[in-house]
Order: C-alpha cells, then structure tokens, then sequence
C-alpha cells in the first residue's frame, strides 16, 4: 500500500478517535455537573480543555500500543484478516464505558454529602479499550481498495 494511503488512514483515524474520546470524557462530565456559575464555566472553558489533553494522550498512547499492527508484516495481516477482533474491542469498551456508571460508587463529597461517581476501573477499562479499538479499526476491505486507487490518482483496476 502507498505510504500516502497510510498516512491518511492514520490521520482519520486518530481524528475520528479524538473526537470521540472527547465526547466521551464530555459525556462524564456532564453527567458530574452539579450546577451554579462556578459549575457552568468549569464546564464550558475547562472540561474541553482538559477532554482535548486526556483525549490527544489517550491516542498517543494507544498508538504507541498499537505499533506493532501497523508495523509488524504479520500482525496487521493478522489484524486486518480478523475484522471481527476489532468490532468486539469495540463493543467491550462500550459495555464497560456504560457498566461504569451502572456500577457506580458512592463518595463523600466535600459538603459531606454523598455523591455518585462512575466506577473508576470500568471506565478507565473501558476508556483504553473503546481508544484502541477505534484507533486501530480498518476500513472494509472494498473500501481501503477503492482509497487506494484514489490516492494512487487511478480509476482501474
């Protein structure tokens, strides 16, 4: 495959990865959000900020996880071959995102009242696993043919 290709298949899916991770980490943050002024622009001026720092790290992470994939012969042939590995990586860190805050503990906050928060290990779990799923999720094969004849400035074959 063109080294061109690669490239573009990395970019799109390190922005479609940030992207979500994003909205994930806004998902738990809104779900903290107890309201008040303070509250508010804690949660339009720095939530982003700091989902766009977890986000970026997450996938820098996850990239460096996954290297082997896009570099090893064998492991992307691997990779690629057994699609289904992937769409499950997927779906377990899904699941465990949700089953986070199904299982979610009860802390003291510091009024001294007791809150609700995600269960912390699930969806640190679920968090790295949903990053390197999408991260490393291939398109169908049909599809990454027809990309690389339009990278490769070619209508056939």
């Amino acid at each position: 495959m063109p080294l061109l290709y690669r490239a573009l298949v990395l970019a799109a899916q390190s922005v479609l990865t940030f992207g979500v991770m994003w909205f994930v980490y806004l998902l738990f943050a809104w779900a903290d959000y107890e309201g008040g002024i303070d509250g508010l622009i804690g949660f339009t001026l720095f939530q982003p900020l700091l989902g766009a720092v977890f986000s970026g790290g997450t996938v820098a992470v996850c990239l460096l996880f996954g290297l082997p994939i896009r570099v090893s012969g064998p492991v992307r042939r691997w990779w690629l071959r057994h699609a289904a590995v992937q769409r499950v990586l997927l779906l377990a860190g899904i699941a465990l995102l949700g089953l986070s805050g199904l299982y979610a503990t009860t802390v003291t906050a510091a009024e001294g009242l007791p809150r609700q928060v995600p269960n912390l290990p699930l969806a640190a779990a679920g968090w790295s696993v949903t990053a390197f799923a999408l991260l490393h999720s291939y398109p169908s094969p049909a599809l990454q043919r027809w990309a690389a004849r339009l990278t490769l400035g070619s209508d056939t074959a």
